[in-house]
């Protein structure tokens, strides 16, 4: 089974847990990457999330941040069916003081998804509240998974090979 990594703005870097998956089970873990990941539009990046997406089967997707939103658009436009998703630390893209070099990512897609998900989300995130993180899961009809003073859920606020994420991804297989 492939399992694939749909990272957040500005791309995940070498110490993120997406790329550490990749890097250790390269067999299984595939990025999707993005033409421009300095800039982000969500049209382009959902249709490039399906285009690689639309033929698969038996798959499962982990998406990071703006990732998040660009996935469910993506799986609304192409149909897509993974056999689950995990949605870490979904930004919000329309909280006051967005970076203004992500584009066309709001509103955020409010609708039941069609397979199961969870979404991950940390006290203390600054591109989304806890509350607002649990509103998109109940929407979505997601569980719903709260870290304490996780920040963002990457590299910077100490998330590496994060087993803690792996286990929680197992689930889905």
């Amino acid at each position: 089974m492939k399992i694939y990594n749909i990272p957040g703005w500005k791309n995940s870097d070498a110490n993120h847990w997406q790329s550490i998956w990749e890097y250790n089970e390269p067999d299984i873990f595939q990025r999707i990457d993005q033409e421009d990941w300095l800039y982000p539009k969500k049209e382009k990046w959902s249709a490039e999330i399906g285009r690689r997406l639309k033929d698969q089967n038996d798959y499962l997707v982990t998406c990071h941040s703006i990732g998040c939103m660009a996935f469910i658009d993506a799986a609304f436009a192409f149909k897509l069916k993974p056999r689950g998703v995990l949605f870490v630390a979904p930004s919000d893209p329309e909280q006051p003081n967005y970076p203004k070099e992500i584009q066309g990512f709001a509103p955020v897609p409010l609708f039941e998804l069609s397979f199961p998900s969870t979404v991950i989300a940390s006290s203390n995130d600054k591109a989304v509240s806890l509350d607002r993180a649990r509103f998109f899961a109940k929407k979505w009809g997601s569980l719903f998974l709260a870290l304490e003073k996780a920040g963002h859920i990457d590299s910077k606020s100490g998330f590496g090979q994060w087993q803690n994420g792996l286990e929680i991804l197992n689930r889905f297989i």
